[in-house]
């Protein structure tokens, strides 16, 4: 499976997210991003997925997102930071344990 890395990383995700290293045997992306804020560009291997703004809406899809970024075949999923208040603790709970 796939490794899900920064799960309770960064505050927020880079402005522009660098290219993973070029392969032209590969054909899937090596970088999933699921994330809240906006992120203008993404390089050629980076699989972006918007993360809904609400918790309650992130909490119903948040497995359905990562299952479909492991089955796109990306090396790493980096989730942005969720907000540090009650109604987002049951999400930032499910990033941790996903992440161990």
């Amino acid at each position: 499976g796939t490794a899900i890395a920064n799960a309770t990383g960064t505050e927020t995700a880079p402005a522009t997210l660098p290219a993973p290293a070029s392969d032209s045997r590969s054909v899937s992306p090596q970088l999933g991003v699921y994330a809240r804020s906006f992120i203008p560009q993404a390089g050629p291997g980076v699989l972006l997925q918007p993360m809904p703004t609400t918790a309650a809406q992130t909490a119903q899809e948040l497995f359905a997102v990562v299952r479909a970024l492991d089955d796109a075949g990306v090396q790493e999923i980096w989730v942005e930071r969720v907000p540090a208040t009650s109604d987002w603790a049951g999400v930032a709970d499910r990033l941790q344990r996903a992440s161990a």
